[in-house]
């Protein structure tokens, strides 16, 4: 289970995420409000092999790239290889049951890959334009996330649906 970081009220408590680029990992550390740590763990990507891990060990950013972003929409398959679609910017939309409600208004396509020097111009073609498209769309706005409220269910299928153990899992474990 990944970003899984309760409060006693079973809540989600991660406000921002730093991401450390390193050449050949991604690390996605959660930090509270006041920017503090909120979690022993932290998620961190293989470059190389696309795995997934919690990872408890500091993290040394001497050598990384450092940036906060507010979330990640997911990882994709390009022409180039996989690239990870990160939030960049957020704006708070309102408040429901007590969740903060956020719309994404902007993005940033981070490839696994260093460089694309193992393509052919055909390929770096086609991932610009697969690039250019995923950017568009998701510049159209409606794009919605809660850190802490299910948006994929409706809340009267979750008031007669989620079991305690349903709300304590992750957004990634509930599933659709």
């Amino acid at each position: 289970m990944y970003f899984r970081y309760l409060t006693p009220n079973n809540h989600y408590n991660c406000s921002i995420i730093v991401l450390c680029i390193f050449p050949e990992r991604f690390c996605l550390e959660p930090r509270g409000r006041d920017g503090g740590l909120i979690s022993d763990t932290y998620l961190e990507i293989d470059r190389n092999t696309g795995k997934l891990g919690n990872n408890d060990k500091p993290i040394l950013i001497h050598d990384a790239e450092v940036k906060v972003i507010h979330g990640i929409v997911g990882i994709i398959k390009l022409v180039s290889g996989n690239a990870l679609i990160t939030i960049t910017k957020a704006n708070l939309k309102g408040v429901l049951t007590g969740h903060e409600i956020w719309t994404i208004t902007e993005t940033e396509i981070i490839p696994y890959e260093k460089t694309a020097l193992h393509l052919t111009e055909k390929q770096i073609w086609y991932n610009r334009h697969f690039t250019d498209m995923i950017q568009l769309v998701l510049s159209t706005g409606g794009f919605y996330f809660s850190r802490t409220f299910d948006l994929s269910h409706s809340a009267q299928w979750l008031a007669e649906n989620a079991t305690p153990l349903f709300k304590r899992l992750p957004m990634m474990g509930r599933g659709l």
